[in-house]
């Protein structure tokens, strides 16, 4: 089984087309899926748009009553799939806004098949690019890349912050299990830095594949505050180093 978790706030404009690719290559794999998308307080048609692809794919719908943000949806979105997931299922991470091609989930699967624990699709890996992002954000996300794998070197991973992943239902299981309610703490952009992390110190293999991050296919404005994320980076690090420490030293 696939479970695709999909986080979905004031994506009414994206959703048409990102349902219907999503639907053909899920289908293409042979295997059943379903779709969790988290509605995180959205105040647009999100939801109603939800509620007319039900009518041809499975779509299961978990509602925030206002907006929690990034880190919420993903506590959301993971304790739903892994209620369901059995160890040998598959749980995919995606975008709703059409920036992330999903041609290459094809690729991910191969890569899991082959024994990786996770892969991410990285802009920042060879043969990856970014298209449509402001010189602003394009500093701001390749410092922060470039700082985490300094501080936190992972074999084949160059994009930490990347949501759209490929996961062994087994191994998020396992670290559930070991960090309880400290799985995902953070709230923010965070998170996918911090669940990498957190899957590292129980030993997950990573690997990724290039991908071209195409911010001009997402209509509407991006959800991300520059400044306030470098501040949640500068936090968030900052405790990760810490946790780190206490980890090398089996404390943690």
């Amino acid at each position: 089984m696939h479970y695709f978790i999909v986080l979905a706030y004031n994506e009414e404009q994206n959703l048409p087309r990102f349902f219907t690719s999503l639907k053909v290559v899920a289908s293409s794999f042979n295997a059943p899926f379903r779709i969790v998308l988290v509605n995180d307080g959205s105040t647009d048609g999100t939801v109603a748009v939800a509620e007319e692809f039900q009518k041809v794919m499975p779509i299961h719908i978990e509602h925030h009553p206002h907006n929690l943000g990034v880190g919420q949806g993903f506590r959301t979105g993971f304790r739903s799939a892994l209620s369901m997931a059995t160890d040998g299922d598959i749980i995919f991470t995606l975008e709703a806004d059409n920036t992330g091609d999903l041609s290459l989930l094809h690729e991910m699967l191969a890569k899991i098949n082959a024994g990786a624990d996770v892969v991410l699709a990285s802009c920042y890996a060879p043969g990856g690019a970014l298209r449509g992002v402001s010189f602003e954000r394009k500093v701001m996300s390749s410092g922060i890349n470039l700082v985490m794998r300094i501080l936190f070197p992972i074999t084949r991973c160059h994009t930490y912050s990347s949501f759209y992943r490929a996961y062994r239902s087994a191994v998020l299981k396992q670290a559930a299990a070991r960090f309880g309610d400290r799985f995902i703490q953070s709230d923010g952009f965070t998170v996918a830095a911090e669940i990498l992390f957190k899957l590292r110190r129980v030993h997950a293999t990573v690997d990724e594949i290039p991908m071209v991050l195409q911010f001009d296919e997402r209509k509407g404005r991006s959800k991300m505050k520059v400044w306030r994320t470098i501040m949640n980076y500068i936090s968030f690090l900052s405790r990760e180093v810490i946790a780190e420490i206490l980890f090398r030293l089996g404390r943690n």
